[in-house]
Formats: C-alpha cells, structure tokens, sequence
C-alpha cells in the first residue's frame, strides 16, 4: 500500500507538471511575466531565478503550480494588470491559447505515451493478428467466468492463457470453442499459464439445452503486439482522440444523470480510488501502468475543459463572455466566483473521498497497521 501511494504521487505531479508546463510555456512564448513555477506546493524547499521567473521545489508533493503575472491572484495588484507583460493586457486569442494550452499539452502527453506503448509493445485482443507490427505472448486467454459453470470449480481465473486441452495445442478461440461443443460430459485435461506458471486443471465439459459441450469461459485471442516508428505514432494520435471521445460520453453522462437525480455512484473516484486503481494497474506491468496514465492524463484533461469556475474551461468561458461584452468583468468580481468554484470542487473532492475510504477502508486500516 505504501508503494501504492508513492508511485500515485509520482503520476499525479507528473500529470499536474504536464498541464502546467503548457501554461509555462506558452506564457513565455506570448511575452506574459511568469512570476514562479514550482514543483509540489509550500513550504519552499529550494529556489533558483532566471530571467525574471523563480523556479522553486516544495515539500508537498501533490503536482505543481505555476504563477503568471496579472492573472486573478493579482485583482488587489493594478500595477501588475496594467503592466505591458500582463495577462490581463494580452488579446482574447492568446488568452485562450494560454489558458488551453494546459489541456492541450495533457492530450500531447497521451499522444507520446501511447507511442511509447505501441513502440515496445501493448496487449491487445484481435480476431486475427495484425500483419504490421511484431506479436509476443499470442494465445487465447480467459476473460470472465460463469457462476457456477464447470470452469469456477476448478479455478480457472481471468487472464489464464490455455495452452493445450488432452495434449492438443490451442492456436485459436475458435479451435477450442470446436472442440468443447464436440466432447459434452467428458472430463479434460487443460494445460493453463498462470502467473508464468503453468498447472494442469481436469474440468469436466457440461452439456447444453442443444446437446452441445459448454466450459463457461469467455475467450479472447491477445498477444503484446510492438509496431515502427511510423505506425506507433499513428496508432498513439488515433489512439488519443478515441479516448477522448469515449471520456467526453462518460463526462456528459454522469453530468446529464446529476441534473436528473441519478447519482454517479461507483463510476466517479476520488484521490484515495485512483491511488487503488494505479496500485491494481501497476501490478499488471510497466505497459499497463503507460495506458492508464495516458487514460488518466485525458480524464484530467477534459475535467479541466468543464465551463466551471476556477478550472481552465470556466476562465476560457470569462474570456468568451468578455470578448463578446467588449470589456472585461472587474477582476475582483471574476476572482470571487473562481475562488467559490474552487471550494465547491473541494468540498465535491472530500465528499467523493469520504465515499472512497469507505469503500476501500479494509484496504487503508491494513495500510495504517503496517507503519504502527
């Protein structure tokens, strides 16, 4: 459990350092003062300035931040938003530019993490196997288990690979769909890697209302697939935007039943179950651990987009109401609504994690009972 934190630490500061370096860097490319840009939050540990910016380490290791001249911190500062290198001062174009430009640089980060992936390889289940990338570790594995079938009483678990039944080696999910319709009421022999062992269970085929053999298994063909340069780039951007648009359904969903009364339930989880989920996920392997930060980078990616105060997508909608408006609202007024947006985020943060350490309690008393 204590692993389990560190590494969710680690790819949350990174994912945060990710969205605000896309701030960074595109204040600096538009001419707006950066005042800091930090690493964690207070208490400053470490500090160094160059060109105008102080670049400081912190002892909270939760992300990063980044302070930009003339934003809604300094409302009670008019020297500062009306100097030249303002963000204030700057036209609604690079305003929106820079206020995006922490979003786009999350959906980047997916785009070379997935690449990455593609490059040394990911699992992936086909029909066939695909004729343009290197395949490792191909055969047909088990999905799900039916209650009660002859499968569950000999612990045959999700994710085993069949090798072999009486002797006979599994090259397709079809090969042995054939041949467990072909032998009902018979006793077999299936060779199983589990784990990177491989053991022998004996189930015993039952038969259909149509006479026909039935394990109970559900069964997928997979293998680690790599692929070049080329097609690992291709794949990483295609990759991206379908996540993105599968993310944009789940958001839209869960706001549509919030405004019907429908609860979210176990779809939404706060810090303590994405900690749960990056401890299940890095078990599975270094692979798995890049699809789902890449997943995770994206879902942080379009919360941002949410026309909600204090997130990225509520300043671009004060941007767009201003340029239509033709002047801007009085800076204190916009730091007011952004500064209770933010506490209803947080009080919306503690509510989900309370949910969390209920769920996930036995996991977190165990974890307590380890230090003390």
């Amino acid at each position: 459990m204590f692993l389990t934190i560190i590494l969710f630490l680690v790819l949350l500061s990174l994912l945060v350092l990710v969205h605000e370096f896309g701030h960074f860097i595109t204040a600096k490319k538009f001419g707006v003062g950066v005042e800091e840009f930090g690493i964690g939050f207070p208490p400053r540990i470490a500090k160094f300035v160059r060109n105008g910016t102080t670049y400081s380490i912190n002892a909270l290791p939760i992300g990063g931040f980044v302070r930009i001249k003339g934003d809604i911190a300094d409302e009670r500062d008019p020297e500062k938003l009306r100097a030249e290198d303002s963000f204030a001062n700057k036209p609604f174009w690079k305003k929106t530019l820079m206020l995006f430009s922490g979003v786009g640089m999350n959906i980047l980060f997916s785009m070379v993490v997935l690449t990455i992936g593609f490059l040394i390889g990911l699992p992936q289940v086909f029909d066939t196997p695909p004729d343009n990338g290197t395949i490792e570790d191909l055969g047909v594995r088990v999905t799900m288990i039916q209650d009660g079938s002859s499968a569950s009483l000999v612990n045959l678990q999700p994710g085993d690979q069949i090798l072999s039944v009486n002797g006979t080696s599994i090259q397709s999910v079809e090969q042995l769909q054939r041949w467990i319709r072909e032998h009902p009421d018979q006793q077999i022999e299936l060779a199983v890697e589990h784990k990177d062992t491989t053991e022998t269970l004996t189930p015993r085929i039952s038969r259909n209302e149509t006479g026909e053999g039935i394990l109970g298994v559900g069964l997928v063909l997979s293998g680690t697939v790599s692929y070049p340069i080329l097609t690992a780039i291709g794949l990483g951007i295609q990759t991206t935007f379908i996540l993105l648009w599968e993310i944009l359904k789940a958001f839209a969903l869960i706001i549509v039943n919030l405004f019907s009364g429908i609860s979210p339930g176990e779809n939404v989880a706060g810090p303590i179950g994405i900690a749960v989920l990056t401890g299940q996920v890095a078990s599975l392997g270094f692979v798995y651990l890049l699809q789902f930060s890449a997943l995770l980078s994206l879902n942080l990616a379009i919360f941002n987009l949410i026309p909600f105060p204090a997130l990225d997508g509520g300043r671009i909608l004060f941007a767009v109401v201003e340029k239509i408006r033709g002047k801007a609202l009085r800076q204190q007024v916009e730091g007011w609504i952004h500064q209770v947006g933010f506490f209803i985020l947080l009080l919306l943060v503690l509510v989900i994690t309370v949910r969390d350490v209920r769920s996930y309690s036995d996991r977190i008393l165990e974890f307590f009972g380890s230090i003390f």
